[in-house]
């Protein structure tokens, strides 16, 4: 009788509902994160996105695996697809066998990444830095839990500290990016060289800044020798070979993530 209800009840639901409901079901990577409730109000939100109405609607949701972090997501955004890219790839955590100390989340968006970094490396240091000025506010509301461990940093990593012109796409907000166009908003570039402290080692990176890899990897690089490990997210023409090439330039062994189509990871033996 009991299944024969949850049967009724599929039917009676949207394809793409059912859908959702049936991967929650069958995936318990899944339900570690979200119960199910939210994890269906995260996928609605996600397929609607682009919709300029629900800009001023905000969800919270309760990421278990997060230490029970409640989380801020904006509707008509992509805050949604963050968090599902996030808990399901978790492609944003380092190799096995790193356990790191000092992380630098380069790309940081709106915190997701950077909260797991501290629930998964509790002893861990966390710099967040995001270079829009939207989606840092927001990481730091849903990092305040860590406020002790985690730092966000409002800038937009780049080869030298310079005021830079930033585009964000509504809906697209996870894709902003330094352009040369003079219709984005004014963000404050500053290098790796600037950023990171002093002489300190610096145990992991997650590079993921949506096109500045090539810049950033190729000019002022004196930073690269104090970093353990780093994990770079390709994007547009930058590809992994490319990548692969300016990180062994930079001294450490790189090889093609096998868990994601454009990431490389770099790492240098410890003296």
């Amino acid at each position: 009788m009991l299944i024969q209800c949850v049967k009724s009840l599929v039917r009676r639901l949207p394809p793409s509902t059912s859908l959702d409901l049936a991967r929650w079901i069958a995936r318990p990577g899944i339900r570690q994160h979200l119960n199910c409730r939210d994890y269906l109000r995260v996928c609605h939100l996600a397929r609607k996105r682009q919709l300029e109405d629900n800009r001023s609607k905000n969800l919270l949701v309760t990421v278990k695996s997060f230490a029970n972090l409640p989380v801020m997501l904006r509707c008509g955004t992509s805050d949604a697809s963050v968090l599902l890219e996030t808990i399901i790839g978790l492609f944003h955590l380092p190799p096995a066998g790193v356990s790191p100390k000092v992380i630098w989340d380069l790309g940081a968006n709106i915190g997701l990444t950077a909260a797991h970094f501290a629930v998964c490396y509790p002893d861990a240091k966390v710099y967040a830095v995001e270079a829009n000025p939207d989606l840092a506010t927001i990481a730091n509301q849903n990092t305040s839990k860590w406020r002790d461990r985690i730092q966000v940093i409002e800038a937009a990593v780049w080869s030298e500290n310079a005021e830079l012109q930033f585009s964000v796409k509504f809906g697209d907000e996870y894709g902003g990016q330094v352009t040369s166009s003079h219709s984005g908003i004014s963000v404050q570039g500053r290098s790796l060289n600037s950023l990171f402290p002093g002489d300190d080692i610096v145990d992991f990176v997650k590079m993921d800044i949506e096109g500045a890899e090539r810049q950033v990897l190729q000019q002022q690089t004196q930073w690269a020798a104090r970093v353990h490990c780093i994990k770079v997210e390709c994007h547009g023409d930058y590809s992994r070979d490319n990548c692969i090439s300016d990180l062994e330039a930079l001294g450490f062994e790189a090889t093609a993530d096998d868990r994601h189509w454009n990431c490389v990871i770099g790492r240098r033996a410890r003296s």
